[in-house]
């Protein structure tokens, strides 16, 4: 999968993880996620930041589709996408 065809959203306002992706050269935007991070109690390690992720991308995706309301084509293609990784 070549990572170029898309476009990198970052849903954290994070220095270290904008450091690592500019290292890596690769383009991206920044999307801060305003909801809180709750996730269940019997959730351990890798599992909640998978839990996490996911809930981000949700909360992120329906701000995204927004931008591209009045496109129905590319509103269709990142939902797709989108889908893709979760």
């Amino acid at each position: 999968m070549k990572i170029s065809k898309y476009n990198i959203v970052l849903g954290s306002n994070s220095p270290r993880r904008r450091d690592i992706l500019t290292q890596m050269g690769i383009k991206f935007e920044v999307r801060v996620c305003e909801e809180e991070e709750i996730y269940p109690e019997n959730l351990k390690g890798k599992e909640v930041s998978e839990y996490l992720a996911i809930q981000k991308a949700m909360f992120l995706k329906d701000k995204i589709l927004f931008r591209y309301r009045n496109s129905p084509f590319r509103a269709k293609k990142i939902k797709e996408d989108i889908n893709s990784f979760i």
